[in-house]
């Protein structure tokens, strides 16, 4: 019914229906609850219907780091897990070839400040979808991340495993950290070829941004 109305209505009841969910999200009282209401969160910002998408991330990463998660317990593991995914398929819509917004509406990087820290946990599953999460944004810089991130990075590029060699080139060529930078240049020359051409792509992309 909501598609039926006037594109005044639209809009109104499209925000009463999206504070409604991020209530949800936050203050809901069962795992279900507040995993639905972010799914559909996440839908509306992939169809292109919320006006102000950084307001999405930013009630998701609140959820992700709640208190009550902090618990380093199955449940809470597993919840947190779900909202990183959602996160990160949040981007989505930016994406070429048929992004649904422009690049000035994506999120600043301090939204994402509070995820950092989960990069500390001994979890190899969250370790990776928010290895994918910081690899979106355009720069890496921020102290708030980098404390976190770049320990992280400079073990994914002498991991034995090539794919996180190969995916962590992205993120080491965003930071302007010299032992970053040095990772970046071993992974040049690494003995796979997927992983060197991934490094030097990276570097690239790098110089010219």
């Amino acid at each position: 019914q909501l598609w039926e109305l006037p594109a005044k209505e639209q809009a109104l009841n499209r925000k009463r229906l999206i504070t409604t969910l991020s209530i949800h999200v936050l203050q809901g009282t069962s795992e279900t609850l507040r995993l639905e209401a972010a799914s559909w969160l996440r839908l509306l910002l992939q169809a292109g219907l919320v006006t102000k998408p950084e307001e999405i991330f930013v009630t998701l990463v609140t959820a992700t780091v709640h208190p009550r998660l902090e618990e380093n317990k199955t449940p809470a593991v597993r919840e947190q897990e779900a909202f990183l995914h959602l996160i990160f398929q949040c981007f989505w819509p930016f994406r070429f070839p048929y992004p649904a917004y422009s690049w000035e509406a994506f999120p600043t990087n301090e939204v994402f400040y509070p995820l950092a820290p989960l990069l500390e946990q001994p979890d190899s599953d969250m370790q990776d979808t928010l290895m994918s999460i910081f690899a979106e944004l355009p720069t890496l810089d921020d102290a708030d991340i980098l404390e976190h991130l770049l320990p992280v990075t400079l073990q994914w590029s002498q991991h034995t495993d090539v794919e996180r060699r190969r995916r962590v080139a992205s993120l080491l060529a965003r930071m302007n950290m010299g032992s970053a930078q040095e990772a970046l240049g071993r992974l040049q020359v690494d003995t796979d070829p997927l992983v060197r051409e991934s490094a030097k792509s990276a570097a690239v992309y790098a110089r010219r941004a």
